[in-house]
């Protein structure tokens, strides 16, 4: 991606993205970015968004689940 470009959460680019700056820090960030990588190539990633919001009383919704198509 390009500076001051943005990607939006659940597409191929924000997903390398996210790659590149795990890669960038290092250490466990850059071997689990690898692993990542290698499965995003393989075509073998599922990437997910899992989300449960909250009430103004602390009761909890049902627990949202959406797959991303990032082919």
């Amino acid at each position: 991606m390009s500076s001051g470009e943005i990607a939006e959460q659940g597409t191929r680019p924000y997903l390398e993205e996210t790659i590149k700056e795990m890669k960038a820090r290092g250490g466990k960030d850059a071997e689990i970015a690898a692993k990542i990588e290698t499965a995003l190539d393989q075509g073998k990633l599922d990437y997910y968004k899992v989300s449960q919001k909250i009430d103004a009383n602390g009761n909890l919704a049902p627990i949202e689940i959406k797959k991303f198509d990032i082919k």
